[in-house]
């Protein structure tokens, strides 16, 4: 065998206990007083934080409101009711009926003195999370615009597009205060752009 497998030395290894200093009992009280004084602050500040939480949940969801685009035909409700203007000797009548059934129509007509010298009928509804609006001109084939969502603006304007037409490709109405507005088409005509915009004022509706 080498000399390092040789027997050492016995050894003799003795572990000794110390107790640990013993707690008074003023000291237990004041670890007490410590531990509930540490417990109502982290309650206190929990509660705060809720608190914060639960008063900025209703101005989030107000907020949320007021930017959301309304749904369906409520965004045309501003539109409901008996518009005229009066262009070249000729009074033109626009009569928008409320929402119902998720959709608004309009009758209108054009009178010079007491001949009827124009008529529509348009019928606006909801498809999908689009407005369509489409008219039926008089003596002329209906054609149906889609509305332009980047250009409508809830309470104030609505656009209406067909691409598919060259005049007018837009119609589009908007709200000129409370009692105003103006309507439009556009598009092109003989290969240059042309825009007629009719202002309408708020009128009362007749009932005879």
């Amino acid at each position: 065998m080498s000399d390092s497998y040789k027997t050492q030395p016995e050894t003799t290894i003795r572990f000794v206990l110390v107790p640990w200093p013993e707690v008074t009992r003023e000291g237990r009280n004041n670890i007490r007083r410590g531990a509930n004084s540490l417990a109502r602050g982290l309650m206190i500040k929990v509660a705060s934080v809720l608190g914060l939480l639960v008063a900025a949940a209703p101005s989030a969801r107000a907020q949320t409101g007021a930017n959301a685009t309304p749904p369906g035909i409520t965004r045309a409700t501003w539109l409901a009711g008996c518009w005229q203007t009066k262009m070249g000797g000729a009074v033109i009548d626009e009569h928008w009926l409320p929402p119902r059934g998720n959709s608004m129509i309009e009758v209108g007509r054009t009178v010079r003195g007491e001949t009827l010298v124009d008529y529509e009928l348009v019928i606006l509804r909801a498809v999908g999370d689009h407005l369509e609006y489409e008219a039926h001109p008089g003596g002329k084939p209906p054609g149906t615009f889609k509305e332009v969502a980047s250009l409508t603006h809830h309470g104030s304007t609505l656009v209406f597009e067909n691409p598919d037409l060259a005049f007018p490709r837009r119609v589009g109405y908007q709200a000129q205060g409370a009692d105003s507005v103006v309507a439009w088409i556009e598009g092109v005509q003989d290969g240059k752009p042309r825009r007629i915009e009719s202002p309408y004022v708020r009128a009362a509706c007749e009932s005879r």
